[in-house]
């Protein structure tokens, strides 16, 4: 509906264009000949022409915005037509493009100095929360870098001039490119990097860096200013993600179905999550840093001592995408909406196997560790089938370049293939 508006408002704008160039053309013939024509022929020849007439444009505007209003917007014209009303943009990205490479490149040297830090003897002498440290800021890492590769996502979909805003339903107006993503999960990881930086080279108190970068993140997130760095973006973000706790209760929508799946690929820091708040609860409150009596946070707060907490955790993103696949199969009674919940039941079952072979204390014999096995193998196979051949719609036996789908969108089909089997061990990894 939005580009029917807008094809409706340009082709009213080409209609008012001709009018205008009518009259200053007739301006001009008069004032080179004196005859005064502007008025009689613009009565007599142009007005009763099809095409000066804006009354069919203007019905079929109105109309389309009682339908937006009456679907979208709950009747509320006056929101719709602001909704669909979308000028023209003539905004520049040369500063937006400036500062995300200057998180970027300021972050390097901070990653550099920590990760060299991190393997010296006597940071590791000094230092016994050192491989604390480490493991903690791998969990906070997890979702900067996706963050980061979500923007070359964008950056693909605008060269390949994919409209991403249409298919996740965003404001035209208020929507970022690729230019201006960049800037947050560049600044996030810039200052994750000095806190990583900071921590290991006993800038302070190491562990309290972690805490100050996550209250920094919370604040420039949740922050309800929606002048403050990209507003109607990061509440865009956090509504849909709240939307995804109300799974199976409402009409599934593509953003719903690609929120859940990034989930999918969080479920190593969400998982830790329970790790971080143990350590942060127990620990750091009375026990320094510089005690090698911080070490017990390994057996207090590990996954064999509390193997449900981290199930619970690190299976959401699943149920989330198991009670959607549910919910598709109900609303369209499409068999292949419960083969795809088929896929999420076997994850997670396989975690539920997983952290109760941790909790036994990973053993190499015995029943759990066969059952691990199973489900894992199960779990790779069945993810794996489904991406290769529903997802990417690849290994295509009888496609014009065999092995692959039969639209290719990129140019050249080698690179494409290339995707296959070196996509294929990352792939099985992560559901093994």
């Amino acid at each position: 509906m939005a580009y029917i508006y807008s094809g409706l408002e340009v082709l009213n704008r080409y209609r008012i264009l001709n009018l205008a160039g009518f009259r200053k053309v007739l301006r001009k013939y008069e004032r080179v000949t004196k005859i005064p024509v502007l008025e009689a022929y613009m009565e007599q020849k142009v007005e009763p022409s099809t095409f000066a007439s804006g009354a069919v444009v203007a019905a079929m505007l109105k109309e389309t915005e009682r339908h937006f209003a009456m679907r979208f917007e709950r009747g509320d014209r006056k929101k719709a037509r602001g909704n669909l009303r979308v000028g023209p943009s003539s905004k520049t990205h040369h500063f937006s493009t400036f500062r995300s490479g200057l998180w970027l490149g300021l972050a390097i040297p901070a990653i550099a100095g920590g990760s060299y830090l991190s393997f010296q003897e006597h940071t590791r002498g000094s230092l016994p929360s050192w491989d604390i440290l480490l493991y903690i800021y791998s969990i906070l890492t997890v979702p900067i870098l996706l963050s980061l590769l979500i923007g070359v996502n964008i950056l693909v979909w605008t060269r390949k001039r994919i409209n991403y805003a249409f298919i996740f339903e965003l404001n035209p107006r208020s929507r970022l490119d690729h230019h201006e993503y960049f800037e947050l999960p560049s600044l996030l990881l810039c200052t994750l990097a000095y806190a990583f930086w900071f921590s290991l080279a006993r800038i302070g108190p190491p562990m309290l860096w972690p805490l100050i970068w996550l209250a920094l993140t919370l604040v420039v997130i949740l922050n309800p200013i929606r002048s403050f760095m990209w507003g109607p973006a990061r509440w865009w973000t956090i509504k849909n993600v709240a939307k995804l706790g109300a799974c199976g209760t409402r009409d599934v929508r593509f953003t719903d179905v690609w929120l859940g799946d990034q989930c999918c690929s969080l479920v190593y820091s969400l998982s830790n999550l329970y790790f971080v708040g143990c350590f942060y609860t127990r620990f750091a409150n009375y026990v320094s840093t510089y005690d090698p009596q911080v070490q017990e946070a390994w057996s207090t707060c590990s996954v064999t001592q509390n193997w449900t907490w981290y199930y619970l955790l690190s299976m959401l993103p699943f149920m989330v995408r198991f009670m959607q696949s549910l919910r598709r199969y109900r609303d369209s009674k499409n068999f292949i909406h419960l083969i795809n919940a088929g896929k999420y039941t076997i994850a997670i079952i396989y975690y539920l196997c997983y952290f109760y072979w941790k909790h036994q204390g990973s053993p190499h014999t015995g029943k759990s560790y066969i059952l691990w096995c199973f489900t894992a193998a199960v779990n790779s196979i069945y993810g794996c089938a489904w991406d290769f051949l529903m997802d990417w719609s690849v290994c295509r036996p009888h496609a014009r370049y065999p092995l692959l789908r039969q639209e290719l969108v990129y140019k050249s089909h080698i690179p494409v293939r290339s995707l296959v089997p070196t996509s294929l061990m990352p792939l099985t990894m992560s559901r093994s």
